[in-house]
């Protein structure tokens, strides 16, 4: 998964995993 959307990815993160996880996986992805 790509984070070229960039718009999308947070969304769907947001949906699947909790707040806290977010924060994680956006760090992580960057």
């Amino acid at each position: 998964v790509t984070i070229a959307q960039g718009g999308v990815l947070p969304n769907i993160h947001a949906s699947l995993l909790p707040t806290k996880s977010k924060k994680a996986g956006a760090s992580q992805e960057m």
